[in-house]
């Protein structure tokens, strides 16, 4: 039973690596997202009014 507890600890380890690696393009995908709503947001509504 000893044995099995190290063995879980490590797989989180591994599993920690990619999470860093997913919040930076995240933030990379939301900034060019971020530009493209924002000017298409202005045009719409004054079309609606």
């Amino acid at each position: 039973m000893t044995s099995k507890t190290p063995v879980p600890e490590r797989t989180e380890s591994v599993d920690q690596i990619p999470i860093p690696h997913s919040p930076v393009i995240v933030e990379v995908d939301h900034c060019s997202d971020n530009e493209i709503p924002t000017p298409v947001i202005p045009p719409i509504a004054v079309d609606d009014q």
